[in-house]
């Protein structure tokens, strides 16, 4: 598949597969904080996640370090109710300059599905200014009024395909370094 591994600048996305890559990973859902990186309330049954993975409504990539080829983190697309959400987490220090260089890598493979229209990132309240001024410069939007939202706890962004092509992809359909 053309998105297994994706070779950024910074780092290199390695997709989750079955076996001990995935094995790995959903050993990290004991842990409370990957629970929530991942938009979970409760570990998922396994053969349950293996069965979204098959069916691509979860696909995340392992993040390997440039230098040290250590596993330093996950990103991905999860669906576990309502919208798809794109995930980042990392072991150490969150990085934002692997943000930029993983976002419109993975975003490709996600809106290479004609059918998916914009992807939601949820934030956790009060959001830093820096982090929501990269947020909006790299053409995420804030979504207003979700019912199901408490905003004092976290704030909900999005990014329509449209904003993608537009902001990543040139008239070669090759991707284009993040701005943020």
């Amino acid at each position: 598949m053309a998105f297994d591994v994706l070779e950024g600048e910074l780092a290199t996305y390695v997709r989750v597969a079955e076996g001990a890559e995935f094995d790995a990973l959903y050993a990290l859902l004991a842990d409370k904080k990957w629970l929530a990186t991942f938009d979970l309330a409760a570990v998922p049954d396994k053969a349950a996640l293996a069965e979204d993975f098959e069916e691509e409504s979860w696909a995340v990539w392992k993040i390997v370090g440039e230098d040290s080829k250590d596993v330093i983190g996950y990103v991905g697309f999860v669906l576990n109710s309502g919208m798809q959400k794109v995930v980042l987490g990392f072991f150490g220090q969150p990085d934002i300059s692997i943000a930029r260089d993983c976002i419109p890598l993975v975003g490709r493979w996600y809106f290479d599905k004609p059918k998916r229209k914009f992807v939601c990132c949820f934030l956790a309240a009060p959001v830093p200014d820096d982090i929501h001024e990269a947020l909006l410069d790299a053409g995420f939007e804030v979504l207003e009024d979700l019912q199901f939202v408490d905003y004092s706890k976290q704030t909900p962004y999005y990014i329509a395909r449209e904003t993608f092509e537009a902001y990543y992809l040139d008239k070669d359909d090759e991707v284009e370094e993040l701005d943020f």
